[in-house]
């Protein structure tokens, strides 16, 4: 018995080792004294989390790029093909300006007792919109090639380099847009064939419910679509791209043109509402002047011939002109360094008056 007893305590230890050995685990883990970890361990965990991060912002990195990169490619495709419609919807548009009003009235200026308005009055109102709507078609054409064959490395800027020349073919149309406006106004008052050609098309399905003059402008507003266009292509294309640089260069070309077309906007704006009330008023007096400018024209009450009267007040640079109901001049005033403006007191039945004193 003592021979086995010395044999299990070799093997197991004694009563109170087993006990302390035959515990639970939780127990025994309390037990074990608890090591800090060592300045070695530390610097390592340091460096595993320093490139976790950074491999992690660099991942964060990559993906957003690939992400940008393809909706880049993707948002390309989808201006080029905006450039292809809104260019056969312009064409179209200049289609029934020429064939819906422009050829109908050289047929009919070809009959005396039906002519509507000569042929001079004809090629002032329309201009050289039959060779802007023929070069349009060779560029929708070319246009409709490249987005038919589109890939991701697809060009269109080169087109529109090739076709710089003739965009200036529009400043004929826009030098000419001044009078043509002016002969339309002119027209429709000393006119009535005119007149009653026109109400049988305006604001009807044959020119798509507008007037003639929302058609002839069409052209004008048209390099600046161009120059939206290219610019937002240009945006969306990475300097790597083979069309980056055509593109470049057709933004700059397109845009100087722009620039030139807005100077002569501005002053053809400007003498076009001077000649508006030309137009309104006849021979009664003198109002377009070179270096007259419109500013306002507000309906306003007057106080005319000793009694209250509603006028239309046309506001000049230099110039004030009353009118009535009936486009009659009632009173003008020129604007110069004698000239005085008042502010009168209110009365029972007025305020806000403003005394105006010229010679």
């Amino acid at each position: 018995m003592n021979k086995a007893r010395n044999i299990k305590d070799r093997v197991f230890g004694t009563s109170n080792k087993v006990a302390i050995a035959g515990g639970s685990p939780s127990s025994r883990r309390a037990k074990l004294p608890k090591r800090p970890p060592s300045e070695n361990s530390l610097r390592m965990l340091k460096i595993f989390t320093f490139f976790a991060r950074f491999i992690t912002i660099r991942l964060v990195r990559l993906l957003k790029r690939a992400r940008s990169k393809i909706k880049r490619k993707k948002y390309r495709s989808f201006v080029i093909k905006e450039m292809v419609e809104s260019e056969r919807a312009y064409l179209a548009n200049l289609s029934i300006l020429i064939n819906k009003t422009m050829r109908p009235l050289q047929e009919l200026a070809k009959r005396p007792e039906e002519c509507v308005i000569s042929e001079a009055e004809i090629i002032a109102i329309y201009s050289n919109i039959e060779i802007i709507y023929l070069y349009n078609e060779k560029l929708l054409e070319e246009l409709d090639k490249r987005f038919s064959a589109y890939h991701e490395n697809q060009k269109v800027g080169d087109v529109y380099v090739k076709f710089r020349h003739f965009f200036k073919t529009y400043f004929d149309y826009l030098n000419n847009y001044e009078n043509a406006s002016k002969l339309l106004m002119e027209l429709k008052k000393k006119n009535p064939k005119w007149k009653a050609w026109l109400a049988e098309l305006e604001f009807k399905p044959q020119l798509k419910n507008m007037d003639l003059p929302s058609f002839l402008v069409m052209p004008i507003q048209r390099l600046p679509k161009y120059e939206l266009l290219i610019r937002d292509l240009l945006k969306h294309t990475e300097a790597s791209h083979p069309d980056f640089l055509d593109l470049n260069k057709a933004s700059e070309k397109i845009t100087e043109l722009n620039v030139e077309i807005n100077k002569k906007m501005q002053v053809f704006l400007k003498n076009l509402d001077l000649f508006k009330i030309q137009v309104r008023i006849g021979d009664q007096m003198q109002i377009v002047d070179a270096k007259r400018e419109f500013v306002a024209e507000k309906t306003i009450k007057v106080i005319h011939a000793e009694k209250q009267e509603t006028v239309i007040a046309s506001f000049m640079s230099d110039l004030v002109v009353l009118t009535d109901s009936a486009n009659r001049v009632l009173s003008h005033f020129l604007i110069d360094e004698m000239a005085t403006v008042k502010e009168l007191a209110d009365t029972r039945f007025f305020s806000n008056l403003v005394s105006l004193t010229s010679k």
